[in-house]
């Protein structure tokens, strides 16, 4: 039974599109404006962090004119902003916020977890607020089984949205700095109830701005416990299903402290790398009486992101967290890329296709797919002046060539009625 429920979470995972491991380009939008033509394009590492620093010459775009042939543009032919210059598109984050019991010990770096995860969350909101984003932010506690529980459902989260100036962000971390933790962790069901919620957003259709970035930022340093367990794998293969149900809310995930074969090594457990698993690990002889409280659940974690094509990261200290939402709120950004279409011709179909080639970053012809896009039928497209004075030209010997003839008509008709009068 065990062997036919690892095949069907294998075959599971195989629907998923996994980002792969290397560098990717990816053309995320095309909008169009007349004969001028803006991609929004992302550069991203093997895991998934946003590339920032490459200029104008380390792109090459080629599109398609108005009969399908390629053409390349040279650099002097686009206008780049940086990553760092072009604006991000409007956000909303949900903020998941482990208040697990083992949050109460201290970091690699001698600071409670709690104090360690608090204070990066607010270095967070206070960079996304420098930086005047049209950010949304819902910070949301999770954890349950004791005095001190936090139930989460699509109420709450609704609730607890706040603009990232607002002030109440800052009482919100002041009041959760000063929880005496003590809950046990349940990843899953919160994780559910974030995603289904942001996946359920109707934009209003007369807003004019881009649809808002939907994502999940989970920060934990356990393993989900729910039902001791024993129904683990079958609710993270339901966790899967609710994520391809919901394509467009990423999930960044933080694993906050020692990685398994970290601990492993530290307790001297002698768990073989295949045999290192989060239950096998809690059945180790330790020294330590409250070795689960460790214990965190890096491969879920990891498989959590890379469902989702978000980053996941591994801080075993505060300073690493909050080096850690600096690289979520990068994946808000992408390099701005406009150029006036080749032959443009209105209700034109076009393609266009993205390369880097950046020797100092070691990228060699990374490329997009192609990303096809359409002019807009009831747009004016300015001609070149090549072709508009050959029409200046014909409506001007038009025009004469009708006045012409209609004032010699006009005259014979003045000198005939004088004639008549005058007989």
């Amino acid at each position: 039974m065990n062997k036919l429920k690892i095949i069907a979470f294998s075959t599971l995972l195989a629907l998923f599109p996994f980002p792969a491991l290397s560098t990717s380009l990816e053309i995320y939008r095309v909008t169009t404006k007349q004969d001028k033509v803006t991609l929004r394009v992302k550069v991203l590492d093997d895991e998934r962090v946003p590339i920032a620093g490459l200029n104008k010459n380390d792109f090459k775009i080629t599109t398609t004119n108005a009969q399908g042939n390629s053409v390349r543009l040279s650099p002097s032919q686009i206008t780049l902003l940086s990553s760092e210059q072009s604006k991000p598109d409007p956000a909303k984050l949900v903020m998941l916020l482990d208040m697990s019991g083992s949050m109460k010990n201290e970091d690699s770096g001698g600071t409670k977890k709690l104090d360690g995860a608090v204070g990066g969350v607010r270095e967070f909101i206070n960079e996304v607020r420098g930086d005047n984003w049209d950010v949304r932010i819902s910070l949301v506690p999770f954890g349950e089984g004791c005095k001190n529980s936090f139930t989460v459902n699509e109420s709450i989260i609704d609730k607890n949205f706040s603009p990232s100036w607002s002030p109440d962000l800052n009482l919100e971390l002041d009041k959760l700095a000063k929880v005496d933790v003590c809950a046990a962790t349940n990843i899953y069901q919160p994780l559910d109830e974030a995603v289904k919620y942001l996946g359920n957003l109707q934009q209003n259709p007369n807003d004019k701005l881009p649809p808002p970035r939907l994502a999940v930022i989970l920060l934990s340093d356990g393993y989900d416990v729910v039902n001791d367990r024993s129904d683990e794998s079958e609710r993270f293969d339901k966790l899967l299903e609710v994520f391809q149900q919901y394509p467009k809310v990423t999930v960044h995930t933080m694993g906050y402290g020692e990685k398994l074969k970290e601990l492993r090594d530290r307790i001297g457990c002698r768990l073989s790398d295949n045999e290192l698993t989060v239950d096998n690990l809690k059945k180790c002889r330790s020294d330590i009486k409250n070795i689960h409280e460790f214990i965190v659940d890096e491969p879920r974690l990891k498989q959590i992101a890379e469902a989702t094509g978000g980053i996941n990261a591994f801080p075993a200290n505060a300073a690493a967290v909050a080096d850690t939402l600096r690289k979520f709120l990068s994946t808000l950004r992408e390099y701005e890329i406009e150029y006036e279409q080749p032959g443009a011709r209105r209700s034109g179909n076009y393609e266009v296709t993205v390369s880097v080639n950046s020797p100092s970053r070691r990228l060699t012809n990374v490329r997009s797919d192609p990303k096809p896009y359409r002019l807009d039928t009831f747009d004016y497209i300015a001609l070149p002046l090549s072709e508009r004075l050959p029409i200046l030209g014909s409506i001007l010997m038009l025009g004469l060539g009708t006045m012409i003839p209609f004032i010699w008509w006009s005259k014979q008709l003045k000198d005939s009625s004088f004639r008549d009068l005058n007989s």
